[in-house]
């Protein structure tokens, strides 16, 4: 939601992450859908420390192609927000 109360359906974003540089971590990055059900973001066989991740959102699932291209207000604050809940769980 914006600050003029128009929305991005969760349901229509992915969120894909990356980590530079690449290394023997042997991590596996998958894209996942936004929305209650969850999903594996980053697997790895190694643990780590200080790891930082780049994470883009992208919200090419709308069967609507350009549906939130006029959501822009040249007058505005153009900042969607949402909560997004990570969980990182050893196995």
């Amino acid at each position: 939601t914006n600050d003029k109360g128009k929305e991005i359906s969760a349901s229509d974003i992915t969120v894909i992450a990356a980590r530079e540089p690449d290394d023997d971590r042997n991590e596996v990055f998958t894209e996942v859908a936004l929305g209650s059900s969850g999903g594996t973001l980053i697997a790895s066989d190694k643990g780590g420390r200080d790891l930082k991740y780049n994470v883009t959102y992208n919200n090419e699932l709308s069967e609507e192609e350009d549906k939130y291209l006029n959501l822009y207000d040249k007058d505005a604050n153009n900042i969607f927000t949402t909560e997004v809940t990570y969980t990182i769980i050893a196995n």
